[in-house]
């Protein structure tokens, strides 16, 4: 059961699609929605070297900086509850200033999923984004985390990463004890000969008997990273359900090379947990 969600209100160009995208789970739900904006100070400072006296206007461009990502900050919060008051859904905002990550770590505390954009977070026309802050947020304990592209999610066509670990389940089986409905489709894919044909029956077994009717199972050769996306894009998936597991592909989808993979070049929502 969702009853809490976490919206990241990153200020860039996937925003509109993180909140419409936590205005439909809302209400699929019955959730609040917690508006989360963050002012990093440490993203704010110019990338160019100061010349030597010029520690004066180079401090003057920083201040102007933070003020620019304070109002974008403040916009991007007016931006999230104009939407919620338009279709009637229970929230809050906060405006917070710190570490990124740390700052959202401590907001997560008690919330059952955040919704994140999945690059250029905290831009609000002044700062630097970190290409990493949702694989950082991940192994920092803020998930699970839907992190999506540009577009809408509305989660009618699932693919889901699995490999028979427990670590591979526990994903599978948050996602579908949240989120499984009767008009949701789901395949199940893994990669090379990591997981058994029981194994993969037991998976889709269990989806099954969460009501959901359409699922079949897939495998998949190639570099992971690669092959999941093109497998997603294929079938034309609207979220991938990824975990963490001691095996090979998925641990490394997670916390290694192939997580930083989906997260540059996914244009699907990612349903990470770890």
């Amino acid at each position: 059961m969702i009853k809490r969600i976490l919206v990241v209100l990153g200020g860039s160009r996937f925003m509109d699609s993180v909140v419409q995208t936590s205005l439909d789970l809302a209400e699929r739900h019955g959730a609040t929605l917690t508006g989360c904006a963050v002012v990093d100070e440490s993203l704010v400072d110019p990338g160019e070297a100061v010349p030597v006296g010029g520690g004066g206007a180079s401090q003057d461009a920083r201040e102007q900086r933070l003020g620019i990502a304070r109002t974008g900050a403040l916009e991007a919060t007016h931006r999230f509850e104009e939407a919620c008051q338009a279709r009637g859904i229970t929230h809050t905002v906060e405006v917070l200033e710190g570490d990124s990550v740390e700052v959202l770590r401590e907001a997560w505390r008690f919330q059952d999923v955040g919704v994140i954009g999945v690059r250029e977070i905290f831009n609000y026309g002044a700062v630097e984004h970190d290409p990493e802050v949702v694989v950082r947020l991940i192994n920092h304990g803020v998930r699970p985390l839907i992190a999506v592209d540009s577009k809408v999610t509305h989660m009618k066509r699932v693919l889901v990463a699995f490999n028979g670990s427990a670590e591979s389940a526990k994903a599978l089986k948050h996602w579908t004890m949240n989120h499984a409905t009767p008009e949701v489709a789901v395949r199940i894919v893994t990669c090379g000969d990591e997981c058994s044909d029981q194994d993969l029956e037991q998976a889709e077994d269990y989806i099954r008997a969460h009501g959901v009717t359409a699922v079949e199972r897939v495998r998949i050769e190639g570099d992971p990273g690669t092959a999941l996306l093109a497998e997603g894009e294929a079938w034309g998936a609207d979220l991938i359900v990824a975990g963490s597991t001691g095996r090979n592909w998925l641990s490394r989808m997670v916390i290694g090379d192939t997580a930083r993979e989906l997260v540059e070049n996914t244009g699907i929502a990612l349903f990470m947990l770890h």
